[in-house]
């Protein structure tokens, strides 16, 4: 039952907007970026060598 999900960058950096929107009405700062999580080795291993995706990539819907 694993089921891949795929978002463009486009998707991707509206959602992030949202998110900072978010914040924003409630009186936040936007969420700090991290040089280094405990969850490196994983996402590296996931998104081959890199902390995030590759989005230079296109990707269509569905796959």
């Amino acid at each position: 039952m694993d089921k891949v999900i795929s978002v463009t960058w486009e998707e991707w950096k509206a959602g992030r907007e949202a998110k900072r929107e978010t914040l924003r009405k409630l009186g936040l700062d936007s969420p700090s970026r991290r040089i280094s999580s405990s969850s490196d080795k994983h996402l590296r291993k996931a998104f081959r060598g890199k902390r995030v995706p590759d989005f230079s990539v296109s990707r269509k819907k569905g796959n």
